[in-house]
């Protein structure tokens, strides 16, 4: 198995096991995502192999946190036997609708978008805390836009429209997400990342994101250098696992009891999540087939957000949004 950028599996699990046999380390964070075939046995291999991993972690008492993922398909969480193991708490994707991924306007439903039944990895590895994304807010859209969603303007903490979610999200956390928070095929001008609407943070100024046009655009990173060190604006689950991350070591700063105990730092971090948001983004939805909105059709549906059926707060907080202020208490 190969992450999005080409890690291979070896790669990632041997550097999850240095990092859980350091003395130094109290945490891992892991953004990226990946979903292996439960039909495939070397696939299955690689998923066990990560579950080896993560009891190793959790034996050390090292929690990890992974992102859930950035196909806007539901994650159910469910026990399966895997090559004659028994497995509590597994991250598969929906068997139902709801497990194809956003399809970009004019394509068909390649096999890359049809996820259903696949295993999330890391974020569905059991033991592993599954983080999904909000959004900043909803910012004030043209009338291209649908009316049902612009009536939305100003909702904070939204479930991203590509976050992953469903009864395996453990937590939530900010991620960032463009200015009208919907697909950006569906933005049009000013739907941007730039300036408040994404997640802010540090870039490397010769990487990927600042040198690639389409990445550094203005609607995606708008990576920008500042005294020789780049910066820019992001989202995605890889933004907000490592948010939920940093703030338990907040938390394992300010209680060094909880050191070494991965279930009861979790059992902080949701005990004192924020349960206040009221989520409108819906799942992807397999009915609209009308175009998006520049007029590129969309004849395999699977193009935009539902705008009528929200998705439920647990399966897009899990616990809760986390709550940095609440959890350091």
């Amino acid at each position: 198995m190969a992450a999005g950028l080409g890690g291979l599996s070896t790669w990632i699990l041997s550097g999850l096991l240095a990092a859980c046999s350091d003395p130094r380390i109290d945490l891992v964070n892991m953004s990226i995502e990946a979903y292996a075939d439960p039909s495939d046995p070397a696939q299955v291999d690689d998923f066990l192999l990560f579950k080896e991993a993560v009891d190793y972690c959790l034996s050390r008492g090292v929690p990890v946190f992974a992102a859930a993922g950035n196909a806007h398909v539901r994650v159910d969480r469910v026990n399966l036997t895997l090559a004659g193991q028994q497995l509590k708490g597994v991250g598969q994707v929906s068997l139902g609708p709801e497990g194809i991924a956003t399809v970009t306007p004019g394509t068909d439903v390649p096999e890359d978008f049809d996820l259903r039944g696949g295993l999330v990895i890391p974020g569905g590895v059991p033991g592993v805390t599954m983080v999904s994304a909000t959004a900043n807010a909803i910012g004030q859209a043209p009338a291209s836009v649908p009316l049902r969603w612009r009536s939305h303007v100003g909702a904070r903490d939204q479930l991203a429209y590509y976050s992953n979610y469903g009864s395996r999200v453990d937590l939530a956390a900010p991620g960032g997400a463009r200015a009208f928070e919907i697909p950006g095929y569906d933005g049009g001008p000013g739907d941007v990342l730039f300036g408040r609407w994404g997640s802010f943070g540090a870039l490397a100024k010769n990487g990927l994101i600042c040198t690639d046009p389409f990445e550094s655009s203005i609607s995606n990173a708008a990576c920008f250098t500042a005294r020789g060190d780049a910066y820019g604006w992001l989202q995605g689950t890889s933004m907000s696992a490592p948010n939920a991350a940093g703030v338990a070591a907040l938390v394992l700063s300010e209680h060094p009891e909880l050191v070494g105990r991965p279930a009861a730092l979790l059992r902080r971090l949701t005990d004192t999540a924020d349960r206040s948001p009221v989520n409108f983004m819906g799942p992807n939805d397999p009915d609209n087939a009308a175009p998006a909105l520049d007029g590129t059709p969309c004849p395999t549906a699977f193009c935009h957000v539902d705008q009528y059926d929200p998705i439920g707060f647990s399966d897009a907080y899990g616990a809760g949004l986390v709550d940095a202020a609440a959890a350091v208490g």
